[in-house]
């Protein structure tokens, strides 16, 4: 057989069916237990990225690297297997990421209620659209954390999540109380943050801060929090956690508040491009595979080691081909 058929046979179309079992499969199971019947309460993060990151490398370790190690790869000067090993980890689990930011949006459920009171002893959905909502600005529950990130912890980002309270009308405000006398149905959060450099001096550090209390302190007075098209309910993400600790630092007993975020855009428009994306990310992979896969030669040593297994295992052959 020529290199080339037996390069597509042995190679490509092993990772080609790996790559699309495991989109299917994975987003099947994330749909079943974690979005459909919310039988597991995982953190957003964990499920859109950690986990495709960190099976797509037990993957590609399990099912495609023992085929990759049939194409010529060494080299003095370059690092080929690993580049080989970058690419089909990006080529693997960008599909996967893409569509998993698709279901969180396109599998929830929008409800109508007609007052925000109407939360109450009902069963809740990931949308809501309110006729009736006062958001008030009068008694918000804030809190403030900062974060390092980048490679070497290079970045120094600071952030400000304030809660406000979701009642059903202004009246139902009490404008000369400074606290609140009873816990809202729901809150809505609003974030605000600044990205410094973290070598600059700890003045500097205090002076950004201060700066972003000041511009989120201006930007919040400002801003008619009651603009809204609808409202989602934040799912269990970091975001989410930081709101918690705002509504605490005001209502010690609310152990799980409801937490919206507004949305100004249309709600047929809450999928985005995430769906063309991972059609698109998957096209692109299974091209630039192909041509991993073409460009080196055959290694005849683990060329005749896997032929080798499968005249010794004739009943496994029909599964070693790909």
């Amino acid at each position: 057989m020529r290199p080339s058929l037996l390069k597509i046979k042995l190679i490509y179309l092993r990772g080609l069916l790996v790559a699309a079992a495991y989109l299917i499969i994975y987003s099947f199971l994330t749909w079943l237990f974690v979005y459909k019947f919310a039988v597991l309460s995982l953190n957003e993060d964990l499920v859109s990225y950690w986990l495709p990151g960190g099976l797509s490398i037990a993957i590609i370790l399990l099912w495609i690297a023992p085929r990759v190690k049939l194409l010529k790869l060494q080299r003095k000067k370059a690092d080929l297997p690993g580049l080989y090993f970058f690419l089909g980890w990006i080529a693997l689990s960008a599909p996967v990421v893409l569509f998993q930011k698709h279901m969180e949006t396109a599998t929830g459920v929008l409800t109508t209620l007609n007052k925000v009171s109407e939360l109450s002893g009902k069963d809740l959905t990931k949308y809501y659209k309110i006729k009736q909502h006062y958001v008030d600005k009068l008694h918000p529950a804030i809190y403030r954390k900062a974060e390092v990130s980048g490679k070497n912890d290079q970045y120094l980002t600071f952030y400000i999540y304030v809660a406000c309270p979701v009642v059903d009308n202004k009246q139902m405000v009490d404008s000369t109380a400074r606290q609140l006398s009873r816990p809202p149905v729901a809150w809505l959060g609003v974030k605000y943050s600044k990205q410094i450099s973290n070598s600059v001096s700890d003045a500097e550090k205090d002076q950004a801060f201060k700066d972003l209390i000041d511009n989120a302190e201006q930007q919040f007075r400002a801003a008619d929090l009651d603009d809204l098209v609808y409202l989602n309910r934040m799912g269990n993400n970091n975001a989410r956690k930081a709101y918690y600790h705002a509504v605490a630092s005001v209502l010690s007993n609310e152990a799980q508040p409801v937490v919206f975020e507004a949305k100004k855009e249309p709600f047929e428009d809450r999928n985005g491009n995430y769906f063309e994306w991972t059609l698109g990310s998957f096209g692109i992979g299974t091209i630039v595979w192909l041509m991993m896969c073409m460009l080196p030669g055959l290694e005849p040593y683990e060329l005749s080691k896997l032929q080798a297994k499968q005249i010794n295992c004739p009943r496994q052959s029909i599964y070693l081909q790909y």
